[in-house]
């Protein structure tokens, strides 16, 4: 969505302006209210109220920005502002009070906005709910739930769950890209189909999730989708993104050793499973220096059948070759010394793993 621009303000609007947002600032309601009372017939409360600044906010963006009910309700009820008006960034108020409870359910149940309403870069309230936890209502250690109470009334309303933004990704996908479980649960139950949309990386909601797992964190959220899809969680982790990785290669990545025992214990996931340029889950692990990923995959595999030396198909780099050039000394030591790779090995312009530690 283009940016959309805004003539330059009357004077005479913007003082009037200027006057009323400091009330707003300061909730100063019945001041701000007298004032609106007071302009003049030739100049109504509502077009004070709907005026657009250079950037497309009105006084309606500002109220639900500052969570400010009574301020918005006085504004959208009592003087008729635009609960609708959208800024230069498609911002539409329902964006703005996005994580406040109260004014997200003034303007679904009571002004009957669009649920949907799309900002630039196609986002929805949805989305942003998803996202976003509670900054103001609850204590820090629960903003890992999200705005689930914000969810809902949208869902109620009739939200499409399902909708996409221009990377692909649906409220599910980001839910979980920060690790909000419960919002997870809920996007899951509503639309379970959903654990199953690929973004345009070709990336599983449930992918997203553990590319952005700690690695010292429980990884409850990705065994979850994992077990909660109308598909079955050996076709999920053989499932790929645009470049070959699946679901284990992925969390080699970031080295949680939980999710990585659990997928390879449990679910039997393929320690050797290559992408699109041959690379292997030790190949991944040698490049980010993960070598407590590759210890658990050695001792989960008992040392049988997880291949750490060799060849890739793009430049027949084997993992102590990556290693070797990311300058992973502990990682070079425990490929050569336990997974046995062979120090003398060349690549397809005949280099050896010594000869690429130059080359960082």
């Amino acid at each position: 969505m283009p940016r959309k621009h805004f003539p330059p303000q009357d004077p005479a609007i913007a003082s009037h302006r200027s006057h009323a947002l400091k009330l707003l600032h300061n909730h100063e309601n019945a001041a701000l209210s007298a004032f609106l009372s007071s302009l003049s017939s030739s100049f109504s409360p509502k077009r004070l109220i709907d005026a657009p600044d250079p950037n497309g906010d009105t006084l309606v963006h500002f109220a639900a920005r500052m969570h400010n009910l009574a301020t918005l309700r006085l504004l959208v009820q009592e003087y008729g502002g635009n609960p609708r008006a959208v800024n230069e960034h498609g911002r539409q108020p329902i964006h703005e009070a996005i994580d406040s409870v109260e004014s997200v359910q003034l303007l679904v149940e009571e002004c009957r906005v669009e649920v949907d309403a799309i900002k630039r870069g196609d986002w929805t309230p949805l989305m942003i709910a998803g996202v976003i936890p509670y900054r103001h209502t609850i204590p820090i250690g629960s903003a890992m739930k999200g705005n689930l109470k914000v969810m809902k009334i949208l869902v109620n309303a009739g939200a499409n769950v399902e909708m996409v933004n221009k990377d692909g990704w649906n409220a599910l996908h980001l839910a979980a890209k920060e690790g909000h479980l419960d919002a997870t649960i809920y996007l899951t139950t509503c639309s379970p189909i959903s654990t199953l949309r690929p973004s345009t990386s070709g990336r599983l909601p449930i992918h997203t999730a553990t590319i952005c797992l700690p690695p010292t964190s429980p990884p409850d959220l990705i065994l979850y989708l994992l077990t909660h899809s109308p598909s079955t969680p050996t076709a999920i982790l053989r499932h790929t993104d645009n470049a070959g990785l699946d679901l284990f290669s992925t969390a080699i990545h970031g080295g949680n050793l939980s999710l990585i025992r659990t997928l390879v214990r449990t679910y039997g996931a393929d320690p050797n499973r290559r992408d699109r340029t041959g690379r292997q889950p030790a190949h991944h692990g040698a490049m980010t220096g993960q070598v407590g990923a590759l210890r658990e995959v050695w001792e989960a595999t008992g040392g049988m059948g997880f291949e750490v030396d060799s060849v890739d198909a793009w430049d027949e780099w084997t993992p102590l070759m990556h290693a070797a050039k990311e300058g992973w000394e502990v990682m070079v030591r425990w490929l050569v010394e336990v997974g046995g790779a062979k120090v003398g090995r060349k690549d397809n312009k005949g280099r050896r793993a010594v000869d690429l530690v130059t080359l960082k």
